[in-house]
Order: structure tokens, then sequence, then C-alpha cells
């Protein structure tokens, strides 16, 4: 520690509820940066940490997690309830064989608008306390979030273990396990199956997903749904 001169903090953060228009974050304000306080900042994501059930992030399990539970504990705030995570970069490394897995180069694959640009001098201008900078910043950082929704959105039909989203959606019928819809159609001849079960298999209409059904088609018995693997 007595060779560092200024350790890192963060300067803002954005999230947003997946498919809502109302993008939510927190910036620092220019004294805030200049005294290197992130408290207000840091309290607001842990609050907001703790209100999701799933988290989406691109890097997250390498950068993102481990960097902000650095600054809950640095703030003094207990560890977050528990959640899943999905990682993005994870799901392109070992689903796919892109050239680069970087969130700009899917965002190019997937001929979606690229990231802003920054460049070194805007990272000292935050940390200048310059009003421009910080607020330009936000913006990148907003972008990024719309960003990171579309390419999930794209990968999501091809995430193995994705969270079981009818852990979440009190419904009578059978739904799609990694985005919830229920408009369903039945492959035709293809099942799922266990040691002691057959299930129907689905092809999700909305995301493009194979789900299986919720009957045991060997005893008619209805089993959770689960997501295929």
């Amino acid at each position: 520690m007595n060779q560092i001169i200024d350790d890192w903090f963060v300067i803002c953060w954005s999230a947003k509820w997946l498919y809502s228009n109302e993008m939510m974050g927190e910036c620092l304000t220019s004294e805030e940066a200049l005294r290197k306080d992130d408290s207000r900042v840091v309290s607001s994501l842990w609050n907001l940490f703790n209100q999701a059930d799933i988290i989406i992030a691109h890097n997250a399990k390498k950068f993102d997690e481990p960097r902000m539970n650095t600054r809950f504990i640095v703030n003094n705030l207990p560890p977050v309830k528990s959640h899943y995570t999905i990682d993005t970069l994870i799901v392109a490394r070992k689903q796919f064989g892109f050239t680069s897995n970087k969130l700009d180069a899917l965002a190019e694959y997937f001929r979606l608008q690229p990231k802003l640009d920054t460049d070194f001098d805007l990272w000292r201008l935050c940390m200048e306390g310059k009003q421009n900078a910080l607020d330009y910043m936000f913006k990148y950082n907003k972008y990024d979030v719309e960003l990171l929704e579309q390419v999930y959105i794209k990968l999501r039909p091809w995430i193995k273990g994705h969270p079981n989203i009818g852990n979440y959606i009190d419904s009578p019928f059978t739904i799609c396990s990694n985005c919830g819809s229920d408009d369903l159609e039945i492959i035709e001849g293809e099942f799922y199956y266990t040691s002691v079960a057959k299930y129907q298999l689905y092809r999700c209409k909305k995301c493009g997903a194979i789900t299986r059904g919720r009957k045991n088609l060997n005893n008619n018995k209805v089993a959770g749904t689960s997501i295929f693997k």
C-alpha cells in the first residue's frame, strides 16, 4: 500500500430492470470526485443489489462482482443478499467462437450500435472533478447498460444453466424457463429423458430457447418446469 498514490473508487453506475424504459444510476458530484468519496454512489448500488434476484453483467465474475464487493466492505456495508449472476462474457466464451468477446465486439457481430468512445483523458478529468467529464462518463455508462440488455437477449436462448424463470412466475402453463413466455410450440417427436421420466420438448416462439414440459409423460404426474440442458 505504501507504493500506491491513490486507490481506485467508483465514479458512477447504471442499471435497469429488463425491458424497463427507466434507467437507474448515480454519479459522483464534482466535490465527491475531488474527495474520492464514493460512499453515496456505492450505497445506492448496494441497495439495488439487494432488490435483484438475477443480475446480468459483462465480465461480472472477474471484474464487477469482486470490485463492488471491495467497495461495499470498504464503505462498511454487509454482504448483499443471494442472487443469480448471468455473465454474458462467460456465455460468449463457452458457447461460441467469436474472435473477440468484448461487449463492443459482440455489439458489432449482432449489428447493434457500438459503445461510446472513452480515453485516458476522460478518466483523468473525472478524477479531477470536471463536471462535463463526469456527465459524459455517466452517459457512457447508461448506454453500456442498454447495449448489454440487447446482447443478453440475443444470447439468452443459448445460455445453459440459465436461472429458471418459472421459479419467479406463478403460471399453470408450461413456460419458457429462459424468458418466461408461454408461447411455445411442441417439437414433434423430441423428448427430454431422465432415469425415470419422459418430458415433451418445446421451443419458445419468443426467444427461441428449448424447454421441457411440466408433465412426466410416463405417468402424467406434474413436475416443476426446468431448463433444458
